[in-house]
């Protein structure tokens, strides 16, 4: 798994926990850890190869540094397909769009049941036409 996919994930924890509601703290952690593990020099996984300690980088902690871990031999992270049940699905393909963040995919996906890119153009479509009747 390359560093670009893993800080998507730690975004997109960021992203979710912001909408429960939770900790500043937390939530700043697992952004800070998106934005530095997407500047780091060299993969994590050959850091993982080497047998390096995560850390060892700045601003990475026990947590994710762990969570890290998982998402390398694994491919997955059990946290964050937790985090993702909680909420409508394809909130995070919305969250993905230039300019929705994620309190508008929430909207979109809970009250207009928008949950695709595709579902959301023909939605934009339907109310942007002009009454024909």
């Amino acid at each position: 798994m390359k560093n670009s996919d893993i800080a998507i994930v730690f975004g997109n924890i960021a992203d979710l926990l912001e909408l429960k509601g939770e900790n500043k703290f937390k939530i700043r952690a697992y952004s800070r850890a998106a934005q530095i593990i997407s500047r780091l020099p060299e993969e994590m996984e050959l850091m993982h190869e080497e047998g390096r300690d995560f850390r060892d980088v700045p601003g990475i902690g026990e947590a994710i540094a762990k969570k890290s871990m998982e998402l390398i031999t694994t491919g997955k992270l059990k946290y964050y397909e937790e985090l993702k049940s909680e909420f409508p699905e394809g909130i995070i393909s919305l969250m993905d769009i230039l300019g929705i963040g994620p309190k508008t995919a929430y909207r979109l996906a809970t009250e207009l049941k928008v949950t695709s890119i595709d579902q959301l153009e023909n939605a934009i479509k339907y109310w942007c036409e002009p009454n024909m009747s």
